[in-house]
């Protein structure tokens, strides 16, 4: 496989990067997102939040899975997808 082609993670953290909290999230970084899994990476969610603290906007946007609660508690499925978590 040559280096173009390797499936890649991008991990984004939410705040004042992926979203404002009073504007919420800008198409352009949800058209973004969607090209990235589209090509065959993941794209996932980084935050220190808690699961109930995740903003209603951030559930919408295509993500493999989440990374939350200080890196404890990460989950390879939607924000509110079925699944245990795994440390």
């Amino acid at each position: 496989m040559s280096r173009s082609t390797e499936k890649k993670a991008v991990f984004f953290d939410a705040d004042g990067t992926l979203c404002d909290m009073e504007k919420g999230v800008p198409a352009s970084t949800k058209e973004a997102l969607k090209k990235l899994r589209e090509n065959g990476h993941e794209a996932w969610l980084c935050t220190g939040r808690s699961r109930a603290f995740v903003s209603w906007y951030l559930e919408e946007l295509p993500f493999t899975g989440t990374t939350m609660g200080r890196p404890s508690m990460s989950a390879r499925s939607p924000i509110r997808g079925p699944g245990p978590a795994s440390p």
